[in-house]
């Protein structure tokens, strides 16, 4: 599947899911794995930005990335964090799946 062929529901749905990753790595305490889903991300984050439908979230999508790196840091609690990011981006996957 070419980038130009993904849907926004798709690259929201993968964020959701790289973000998962992402929790699973910090209790892990992967540093490097750490960065590189971060960078993954962001790039998802960049994907999704370019979709048309997309920029009247922008502001969503703009506040979740200080809130990850928050749970980096410790400054909020990782499960908690975790259990929201479930909570938002489950449907939009399952949405996606059943298409």
């Amino acid at each position: 599947m070419k980038i130009k062929e993904r849907s926004s529901l798709f690259l929201v749905a993968n964020l959701g899911s790289e973000i998962a990753r992402y929790f699973q790595i910090l209790k892990k305490n992967g540093r490097s794995h750490r960065e590189q889903s971060l960078e993954r991300i962001k790039k998802l984050l960049l994907d999704i930005d370019s979709c048309d439908d997309m920029k009247i979230r922008r502001k969503e999508f703009d506040a979740l990335l200080p809130f990850i790196k928050d749970a980096s840091l410790g400054t909020i609690d990782c499960n908690v964090a975790e259990r929201e990011c479930q909570t938002y981006f489950y449907p939009i996957a399952l949405r996606f799946m059943e298409r």
